[in-house]
């Protein structure tokens, strides 16, 4: 009998210890808005301020989650993202409790469109999301301030207490004999009695749910983030040994001479100055905005990762096409893609068959498109390409294996010396900036990019190929099935002006980067902003904007005189091009020597025969 009334002033004393010792929730609020819009950004953080004025809370003051959030992916899948548990162990280190990142925009009609989301970093309750669009900030500041309100996330706050209570330890009733259900687990989620007694075993009326809670009542007890320090680090895999493949002795150095420019060339503003990402704000608090400091250090490149699992049918080495897999491709779980042995970069197939090549008459005219054939079909033998463009991660783990920046003949891969460039040399070894790790490499030269790809085995695409992987052939995959294998349909755009098709690029929603302010990003964006949006026949991913990608072959503004060109030939536009630049058959050249801060590259795989 007396056990069990220990037993409960044990559980009484736990419980007023947990009060005492528990700490602020950490909230970390992320806010990405258009310039012109901080000051309701701004807002939204004050008007915050004033809903949590009863709750004991804390904004942390810190710079690692910028670039977490990055690497986890929440530029790429926007409100979809889920951390990892590495990203969890770090929230947690940096005593954040809860991230609440919201997104704020404009669309072409002027209408404030607002996306929220609150996103635990311990916890049972699911993540919240919450979105409005009005013409009036004030609806959307009310909607907003009701779902804070009714959030779990609210719930869960404790309350500030500015007082402990007084621990009067109350001897047990000894007139009382019946003991306590032992076998009855104890309510975790009610706050134990300031005084301890035994259960009473009468019934007793529920309490009102709609009275307010008694400010003297001690706050709810929230579950402390578990211990993320015993966490047994992944096993990691030992990188293949690498052997750089020598540059293609065939290939002649052109001389440094610069042509004279292209009177259709399109205008990229601030070539010089590009920042890497896009205008991101962090908000610890209404008054003040912290970012990545200059001297933070940068990500060194890690070993290639451990490869996933691949899917049952890659032991035969059946693709999901039916064809045969080439020696350095596994079939991915995923439909439609494959990752490359030795760097694990996603690669989709372009099924052999005909296509449409040149420019088609819906959007071309005579001044953008004046170097283009008129279209045709053509036929193009099977290949696999890149789902996302060259990443600056994936370059530095190339830079890191051959241990040098130029070829044999001196010409220059990267011009490291230039702030947009997303990598760095620290003595002989090359790192990432920080936060750049899934942005496309650019200052990268034609021969920086057909040495990568070399690399790999892999080289750099045609136009033809480029062409095709855009705006797929007579015949594209239907994406439906739930077969083993891919079926084919007939193409209902088979001359679409764009990778997606024929819709402008900014209707009904943002499908590219490009020189517009409605895709959010002032300049770069990560590889895999726009994929699922702007993908290609194919899956291909930021081929229209974002940065122009060097193709295989040489350029002229005449094409039966590329063979007398010292241009290489690009393709797709990038943040800086008007919407015209962004078709599948828009051309464009540079010296293969040409470093600028929008361009980039993706590579392509020739199966063997």
């Amino acid at each position: 009998m007396c056990l069990g009334y220990r037993v409960i002033f044990l559980l009484y004393l736990i419980g007023v210890g947990q009060i005492l010792l528990a700490e602020p929730a950490g909230i970390y609020v992320y806010i990405n808005n258009p310039a012109a819009d901080s000051a309701l950004a701004k807002e939204m953080i004050s008007e915050l301020k004033q809903v949590l004025a009863n709750k004991d809370y804390i904004f942390p003051k810190t710079t690692n989650i910028i670039p977490l959030l990055t690497q986890e992916g929440f530029w790429q899948k926007r409100f979809e993202v889920q951390l990892s548990s590495k990203g969890k162990a770090l929230m947690q280190k940096e005593k954040v409790s809860y991230l609440l990142l919201g997104e704020l925009k404009r669309d072409a009609k002027k209408q404030i469109m607002l996306m929220y989301r609150i996103i635990p970093t311990y916890g049972t309750f699911k993540d919240e999301t919450w979105s409005i669009k009005s013409k009036d900030w004030r609806p959307i500041k009310a909607g907003w301030k009701t779902f804070i309100l009714n959030s779990n996330f609210f719930k869960q706050l404790p309350s500030k207490t500015t007082k402990p209570p007084d621990i009067v330890a109350k001897p047990p009733d000894t007139t009382t004999t019946k003991p306590p259900d032992a076998t009855k687990p104890p309510d975790a989620t009610k706050p134990p009695d300031i005084v301890a007694k035994p259960p009473d075993t009468t019934t007793t009326k529920p309490p009102d749910e709609t009275k307010p809670p008694d400010a003297t009542k001690p706050p709810d007890i929230v579950a402390k983030p578990p211990d993320t320090t015993t966490t047994k680090p992944p096993d990691e895999t030992k990188p293949p040994d690498i052997v750089a493949k020598p540059p293609d002795t065939t290939t002649t150095k052109p001389p440094i001479t610069e042509p004279e420019p292209l009177p259709f060339r399109p205008k990229t503003e601030g070539e010089s100055t590009t920042a890497i990402g896009p205008t991101l704000k962090h908000i610890p608090d209404s008054s003040s905005e912290t970012s990545i400091p200059p001297t933070q250090p940068g990500t060194v490149s890690t070993p290639f990762p451990k490869p996933p699992d691949e899917h049952p049918l890659d032991e035969a080495r059946i693709g999901w096409f039916g064809e045969k897999i080439p020696a350095l491709l596994h079939r991915d779980k995923v439909p439609g893609q494959y990752r490359h042995a030795q760097d694990q970069s996603i690669m989709v197939a372009v099924p052999q068959g005909s296509f449409y090549y040149g420019k088609e008459t819906e959007t071309s005219t005579d001044t953008t498109a004046q170097d283009e054939t008129p279209i045709e079909q053509k036929e193009e033998p099977l290949f696999y390409i890149d789902r996302y463009e060259v990443s600056n991660e994936q370059y530095c783990q190339f830079l890191n294996a051959i241990g040098r920046n130029q070829d044999t003949d001196g010409n220059s891969f990267l011009d490291l010396s230039n702030e947009a460039c997303g990598i760095q040399q620290r003595g002989t070894s090359f790192v990432v900036k920080p936060g750049a790790n899934q942005y496309p490499v650019v200052k990268v030269s034609w021969y920086g990019a057909m040495n990568y790809a070399a690399w790999l085995n892999k080289t750099l695409p045609t136009e033809q190929q480029w062409e095709k992987a855009s705006r797929g052939g007579i015949v594209i995959p239907q994406w439906k099935s739930k077969s083993s294998l891919i079926s084919i349909i007939p193409n209902p755009l088979p001359q679409r002006p764009y990778p997606w098709g024929k819709e402008a690029v900014s209707e009904p929603f943002c499908r590219a980067n490009y020189k517009g302010t409605e895709d959010q990003y002032s300049k770069l964006a990560p590889i895999q902003a726009f994929a699922g949006v702007g993908d290609s026949p194919y899956l291909c991913s930021n081929l229209a904007g974002n940065v122009w990608e060097w193709c295989a072959n040489t350029y002229s503004p005449e094409p039966s005189r590329a063979m007398e060109s010292k241009l290489k030939a690009c393709r797709g536009g990038s943040w800086g091009s008007e919407p015209m630049h962004l078709r599948c058959a828009y051309r464009y050249g540079h010296l293969p020597q040409s470093q600028f801060n929008d361009l980039g590259f993706r590579c392509v795989l020739i199966p063997k025969e």
